[in-house]
């Protein structure tokens, strides 16, 4: 290629640039970058669906006999041997002689004093007959039916007051009523069993003397059991008397049901707290065992169990209105455990199931294409 040629080539090489220079200079627009996607995190949502909401909880206590008495003597003497001894394991049913104290002196003076009751009816028999006429067979008949082994059968009454003196003159009511007295007094040698239950303490052997006022032992109900549990205040009012309660042990396999008898009206400053007792029935169970108590509250009508980590500040919790985040005031109406039973928030209601970092009133979100969470735009 010669000099002329090779000149001429740079000279059009130089001149395409100057055209398309101008080309691209009178263009009206600058070539625009495509703008980079926002960058978004998908958070997980429900929705409200209002209902009856019932709270469960534990509470822990000691069992107790529900009936339990110490047995003293009310009378003295020598303690009596029996075919079934007053000791410690001992069980008794209901009515059957638990302690025999010897009455053999005191019983012959009862009967020594109805003796004398006796005499007194005897002898008014003869005034009747000349007062009272119409009276002596009553009286006939309460004479034939005294028996000195036997308790005292009840006075005929009188039919007026001129009766009702003229026995009286005679001292038979005062004679009659220490009779009675004194048979209430011999009863007490002989004690019976209450209930059906165990000897848990026995301070007593047989030809020991018996002194009156002295503790002989304790005798204990069983089958019948009471749990005092301590409760909230925040939940006590949600319990109520006769409620059912499911009552488990680390040492007894299985679970027993029991009823709220009672519930106390006094705080308990330290804990705030308050007892409730329970009653429950097994013979099974004994008395001071460690049991716990799984109570449910009564229902709570148009509210919504939620996780407690969602509860914001004091008593709210985010919702989603107009593709943003608004705090939303509820009624906190119990804690269960890890969870929150709350009311006040619409049926519809979309509000986010989890924690968000950084979240505020305000923060706006947007529906993800195809997807049921909610996504928030990082801005």
């Amino acid at each position: 290629m010669n000099t002329k040629t090779t000149i001429i080539a740079v000279i059009a090489i130089i001149a395409a640039g100057f055209i398309l220079g101008g080309v691209l200079g009178n263009q009206k627009e600058p070539i625009k970058m495509k703008p980079e996607t926002p960058v978004s995190e998908s958070y997980a949502t429900i929705t409200v669906q209002n209902g009856e909401v019932i709270s469960q909880f534990t509470a822990g206590g000691t069992l107790h006999a529900l009936d339990k008495i110490d047995v003293f003597a009310e009378v003295s003497g020598v303690l009596q041997s029996s075919v079934t001894p007053f000791k410690a394991g001992t069980r008794f049913q209901t009515g059957e002689v638990m302690i025999r104290i010897d009455d053999e002196v005191y019983r012959n003076s009862l009967l020594a004093e109805k003796s004398n009751l006796l005499n007194q009816v005897t002898q008014l028999l003869p005034d009747l007959e000349l007062d009272f006429p119409e009276r002596v067979e009553v009286w006939t008949r309460f004479l034939d039916e005294f028996d000195l082994q036997a308790p005292l059968k009840p006075l005929p009454d009188a039919a007026d007051s001129r009766e009702r003196n003229y026995i009286a003159a005679r001292g038979l009511y005062s004679k009659y009523y220490s009779v009675k007295s004194m048979e209430a007094t011999h009863d007490k040698y002989t004690i019976r069993a209450p209930y059906d239950g165990v000897v848990t303490e026995s301070a007593i052997n047989p030809g020991m003397l018996v002194r009156n006022g002295q503790m002989l032992g304790e005798f204990t109900r069983t089958g019948v059991y009471e749990l005092g549990a301590s409760v909230g205040i925040d939940r006590v009012d949600q319990l109520q008397v006769g409620d059912r309660v499911t009552l488990v042990s680390d040492d007894i396999a299985g679970e027993f049901t029991g009823t709220i008898e009672r519930i106390n009206g006094k705080i308990d400053q330290s804990s705030q707290t308050v007892m409730v007792y329970i009653v429950t029935r097994d013979e099974r169970l004994k008395d001071g065992m460690y049991m716990t108590a799984r109570m449910s509250t009564r229902p709570v009508g148009d509210a919504i169990r939620l996780a407690h980590e969602l509860l914001i500040e004091d008593g709210k919790l985010y919702i989603i209105h107009n593709d943003s985040l608004r705090l939303q005031s509820v009624d906190v109406i119990a804690n269960d455990n890890d969870q929150i039973i709350v009311t006040g928030l619409a049926d519809g209601t979309m509000l986010l199931a989890e924690v968000v970092e950084d979240a505020y009133d305000g923060m706006p979100l947007y529906k993800a294409p195809g997807n049921s969470s909610m996504d928030m735009i990082e801005e």
